[in-house]
């Protein structure tokens, strides 16, 4: 279960007065609506949001301890909270530090004057917004029947570009879902009939920097090489067929995975349960960052 959470100013008094206070410092400006940052139980941000025309104007402010990945899982948390409010087509913010910059470009949004803007693409309008965890990875891939890939719908063949995306986003190379999916049916064989390929999604990786490596065995070398991962992808057999899900590590020897459970927004367990619960055959792939 992730550390990284966001709640609502109006959910306590104390949180009230800490914007209140935030606001008259000049950290965040005043807005429709407003959030406490938690990493764990401690308190490290505030944020600010309103709407103008098709746009959102975020106000935000983080702790300078926070590092760049850990400011993504909140841009990730409040970029899913604001669609799901607004409905937005873009979402605009003017970062107040390097490091929030940097964290901002791993997230689609790019430089417009001094401010930095994300557009909310239409693939993602058109998708429910039960497809999608807290954080906007794809969890539910039985949601995504009108996406199409290859010559089928994603509902059908897409578990492969959605794990690339997904993987790509936790990397902090955030891609637009309709650029994900084609860029990979464009190198599919017989209009991804088969489902998407390994070599394909490797070699689509590595264009795009992601310093994938890759191992295929038997359930013991794959688990060896995810015991030493820090994410990945994982390409295993259950009672329906195969099927790719990207994970991560979640500590204590626990990983997380997204869209192996259609729906499943915690879904963590060991590696060892994971294949005794799922795992048809004890043979697949892993692609891994170690």
């Amino acid at each position: 279960m992730s550390r990284f959470s966001i709640v609502p100013c109006r959910a306590r008094p104390s949180f009230l007065s800490l914007l209140k206070t935030a606001e008259e410092a000049g950290l965040v400006q005043a807005g429709d609506v407003s959030f406490v940052l938690f990493n764990g139980s401690l308190a490290c941000g505030i944020s600010t949001a309103y709407k103008k025309a098709g746009t959102v104007i975020l106000s935000l402010w983080m702790e300078e301890s926070l590092q760049e990945y850990e400011r993504r899982h909140f841009i990730h948390l409040l970029d899913q909270r604001l669609e799901r409010i607004y409905r937005p087509e873009w979402i605009e913010t003017d970062p107040a530090d390097v490091l929030t910059e940097k964290a901002l470009r791993g997230c689609l949004y790019f430089r417009s004057g001094r401010r930095y803007r994300r557009p909310v693409e239409r693939w993602r309008q058109s998708i429910p917004f039960s497809a999608f965890d807290n954080e906007g990875y794809i969890i539910s891939q039985d949601s995504l029947k009108d996406l199409p890939f290859g010559w089928f719908s994603t509902r059908e063949k897409g578990c492969g570009w959605i794990a690339v995306y997904n993987l790509m986003k936790w990397y902090g190379k955030e891609p637009f879902l309709k650029e994900t999916a084609e860029g990979l049916a464009r190198h599919a064989i017989l209009g991804e009939a088969g489902g998407e390929n390994v070599v394909n999604m490797v070699m689509y990786l590595h264009r795009h920097g992601i310093p994938i490596k890759v191992q295929a065995g038997t359930q013991k070398m794959l688990t060896k090489a995810i015991h030493h991962s820090r994410a990945g992808i994982l390409l295993y057999n259950h009672p329906y067929g195969s099927h790719y899900a990207a994970y991560e590590a979640a500590g204590n020897e626990k990983y997380h995975f997204w869209n192996a459970v259609y729906g499943n927004r915690e879904d963590v367990l060991r590696i060892e349960d994971f294949y005794d619960r799922r795992v048809m055959v004890p043979l697949g792939t892993v692609l891994y960052l170690d």
